[in-house]
């Protein structure tokens, strides 16, 4: 072969490689760019109704930010992202994803485990055809340490109690359609015949336009009560979902109280009034056009003679998982209290004396340690908050530190 011949083919080869690489880098190009940022909830305003779950916003650095957040990568797969990176950050490794009506439970990665959390950053990514539909909704559990107090599940700034945050991700608002991917805003496409115009002119359209229903599939159900205790006579609201427009029926222990009451909110809340019943717990539910909801809530009736249970304190102070737990303080029954943690209810727990209540703080599958990227164990504090509820009422929440 001569010198020239083999020059050609080096010419070739290299010409071939280059366009190659260039193909390869485009292909790269646009598999970025259909990885798009599809969070529904980037402001406090977008989260105004969802008034029993967290913000999926940090408020406590200099710009009030979105630190759980949803990308869109193609038509069937979405990225939960939890977490700014900060070190001052951790995220509870479950979380769960809305399937079918109903919460279902999956477990975060992230680069930097530290027990039952990821320190800084966590994802979860969804390839089905749940992520494949137009909207979804997921929840996940974020502590911020503020001014060396850890600021957990926060609703807004001022973080008075624990909720799990809520966002979720609306393939109707991304800024780019994940699917074509275009090479400028001014560009026409076309997607089965339901997409069409520019990027502007599609965002500002009523999405039901293009064909796109947002999954709103809910379970019938009673999430939770305004008030935990009360007496009979008092207001009360019922959160929840698929209650009737009208004509729902009011349940307590099974027996209806009350008819025919309206829902507010889009069939997400009724207000009620407490029946004459007697003093302690009691279960109440919804019924409407024949189905009962899925779980009932517990209220406690108050007596008016009962005192009111205070904490003064809970024993150890520095709670480790698998303790025996033992409050202090005044107004307990001696027959049901119910111990609220940020972890869970433990319900029917006794006080001999009226003043003691004792129980195994025990909430996790499995001993849990925290360490650092060599392994080493790392001695780490969450809060845990306590609330008492019986027949005098519910107490203020006590804080200890839960150690790992």
């Amino acid at each position: 072969m001569s010198h020239t011949l083999r020059s050609t083919y080096v010419l070739v080869f290299a010409v071939l490689s280059t366009l190659f690489l260039m193909a390869m880098l485009a292909f790269s190009e646009a598999r970025a760019q259909s990885s798009v940022d599809c969070s529904a909830i980037r402001s406090q305003e977008d989260a105004a109704g969802f008034t029993k779950y967290g913000s999926a916003l940090s408020f406590f650095g200099a710009v009030t930010l979105p630190f759980l957040t949803t990308t869109c990568h193609d038509s069937s797969t979405v990225t939960l992202n939890a977490g700014h990176g900060e070190d001052h950050q951790y995220i509870y490794k479950y979380g769960y994803q809305r399937v079918d009506g109903k919460w279902q439970k999956f477990a975060f990665t992230g680069d930097d485990p530290r027990g039952p959390w990821f320190r800084g950053s966590a994802q979860k990514t969804f390839d089905n055809n749940t992520a494949g539909k137009d909207s979804g909704a997921y929840l996940a559990y974020i502590c911020e340490k503020v001014d060396g107090r850890w600021k957990c599940g926060c609703k807004d700034k001022a973080c008075t109690k624990q909720y799990w945050q809520r966002q979720e991700h609306d393939r109707t608002r991304i800024h780019v359609p994940a699917l074509p991917t275009i090479a400028q805003d001014d560009v026409s496409f076309d997607t089965n015949g339901r997409y069409p115009g520019t990027k502007e002119e599609v965002l500002a359209a009523d999405p039901r336009d293009y064909g796109w229903e947002a999954d709103t599939t809910e379970v019938f159900d009673i999430y939770y009560l305004s008030e935990p205790s009360g007496l009979s006579g008092d207001a009360l609201v019922l959160y929840g979902a698929e209650f009737g427009l009208q004509n729902n029926y009011i349940l307590w222990d099974g027996m209806v109280k009350q008819s025919n009451l309206p829902s507010e909110n889009d069939g997400h809340e009724i207000k009620v009034v407490v029946p004459n019943l007697a003093p302690g717990a009691h279960e109440v539910s919804v019924r409407y056009d024949g189905d009962t909801t899925e779980h009932a809530a517990v209220f406690w009736v108050r007596d008016p003679a009962a005192a009111q249970p205070v904490i003064k304190g809970v024993e150890p102070e520095e709670l480790r998982a698998g303790d025996t737990v033992t409050i202090t303080g005044s107004g307990f029954s001696a027959d049901s209290n119910y111990v609220t943690t940020t972890f869970g209810v433990v319900d029917d727990v006794r006080s001999s004396d009226g003043m003691t209540l004792e129980l195994v703080f025990d909430p996790f599958e499995k001993e849990t340690k925290f360490t650092d990227m060599q392994g080493n164990y790392t001695r780490t504090v969450f809060p845990v908050y306590f609330t008492v509820t019986n027949s005098g009422g519910s107490s203020e929440s006590v804080q200890v530190n839960l150690v790992f």
